[in-house]
C-alpha cells in the first residue's frame, strides 16, 4: 500500500489506534463507541493527502503532476471504475469495514449514470451490514488526476489515479439508515485509439488493473464513514477491491489477501473467510467458469 508523509502517518497513526481500541458492548450498533463526526470526516482528506502525494502503489514517488486539464474531451468508463465487478452471470460486491469493532460492511453498485447538468456520476447500489440491506442513491464527484512518476525506466515508472468525493444516501425511510461520504480513488488507465472507418478518436478513462494480482494490490477504494440519519452520529467506513488501505497493522493481517485479524472475525466476517457466500458456476458445456454470490442481497427489498 502507499508509504504515507511523516505528517499523513502522525495523523493515521491516531486515527487507526482509535479504531482499534473500539469495543462494542452486547454486540449492538448503536453502543460502539463512535468517532465524532470531525474525526470520521478526517479519514477522507488523510486518504485523498495520502493518494495526491504517493497514489496507490508501495514504489518510491519520485515526482507527482495534476493532469486534469489534459482529459478533457475524455469520456470515464463507469462499469470498471464504479460498478460492482460482474464474474460470469453475476457480480461479487466489495468488502470492507464500517464502526469501530470492523463489522462487514458489503457495497454493491449496481447502475450509474455518466454525468448530469452539475457534473456528477449518479450512483445507484446497496449496502448490507449487520445482516441488513440498505438501498442507496447518490454521486460521485471526479476532482482530479494525479500522475505519479516512480523510479525505475520502462512502462511501470508512470501511474495515473483518479480522485473524487462521494455521497451515497440510503432510504431515510428504512429504521437505522444514514449518508456514506468520503474520498474514492482509482489506478486507471488513459486510452486513446483512432477509428480509420469513421475517423473519429475516441478518448477513455478506464481501470488501471495491471497489477491486481499483486500480494499488496488494492484499487477502488472508498474511505470516509457513514453518518446516521437518526442521530447524527458518525462511523468510520473504509471499503474497495482485495485490501484496505490504513487497515495492515491492526485489521487486515493477511500475506497476500485480505485477511481479518482474530479478534474480528465474529463481526459477520464468517461466509467471507469460509468461501460459503460463493458458488461455482458453470458454462453449458458443465465446465467451472468462476464464482457468484449464492445471496443477491442487493436485489432484495
Amino acid at each position: 500500500m502507499a508509504v504515507f508523509s511523516k505528517k499523513t502517518a502522525k495523523r493515521m497513526l491516531l486515527l487507526c489506534t482509535m479504531l482499534a481500541t473500539g469495543i462494542a458492548a452486547n454486540g449492538q450498533e448503536e453502543n460502539i463507541p463512535a468517532f465524532s463526526k470531525i474525526e470520521a470526516e478526517a479519514l477522507a482528506p488523510a486518504f485523498r493527502e495520502s493518494v495526491e502525494q504517493e497514489g496507490l502503489t508501495q514504489r518510491e514517488v519520485l515526482k507527482s503532476t495534476d493532469i486534469s486539464q489534459t482529459l478533457k474531451g475524455f469520456t470515464f468508463d463507469g462499469k470498471s471504475l464504479f460498478s460492482s465487478f460482474t464474474e460470469g452471470p453475476k457480480a461479487i460486491p466489495q468488502d470492507g469495514i464500517i464502526s469501530t469493532v470492523c463489522r462487514l460492511l458489503s457495497i454493491y453498485i449496481s447502475d450509474y449514470q455518466t454525468s448530469d447538468a452539475t457534473g456528477a456520476i449518479r450512483i445507484y447500489g446497496a449496502s448490507r451490514r449487520a445482516r441488513q440491506t440498505y438501498h442507496f442513491e447518490g454521486e460521485i464527484r471526479i476532482k482530479k488526476v494525479i500522475r505519479h512518476y516512480f523510479g525505475g525506466m520502462g512502462a511501470d515508472s508512470a501511474s495515473n489515479v483518479l480522485i473524487a468525493t462521494y455521497q451515497f444516501r440510503e432510504d431515510p425511510q428504512k429504521e437505522g439508515s444514514g449518508v456514506y461520504s468520503g474520498t474514492y480513488a482509482a489506478q486507471i488507465n488513459t486510452d486513446i485509439s483512432y477509428n480509420y472507418l469513421d475517423n473519429t478518436i475516441k478518448r477513455e478513462v478506464t481501470l488501471d488493473r495491471r497489477e491486481n494480482s499483486s500480494p499488496y494490490y488494492y484499487n477502488r477504494c472508498f474511505v470516509g464513514c457513514w453518518t446516521s440519519y437518526a442521530t447524527g452520529v458518525s462511523l468510520p467506513a473504509i471499503w474497495g477491491d482485495d485490501r484496505l488501505p490504513f487497515t495492515s497493522q491492526w485489521f487486515d493481517v493477511g500475506n497476500e489477501h485480505l485477511v481479518p485479524a482474530e479478534e474480528y472475525t465474529d463481526n459477520e466476517w464468517e461466509e467471507v473467510l469460509n468461501g460459503s457466500r460463493l458458488e461455482p458456476y458453470y458454462n453449458e458445456d458443465g465446465e467451472p467458469m468462476g464464482w457468484r454470490c449464492k445471496d443477491e442481497w442487493w436485489t432484495k427489498y
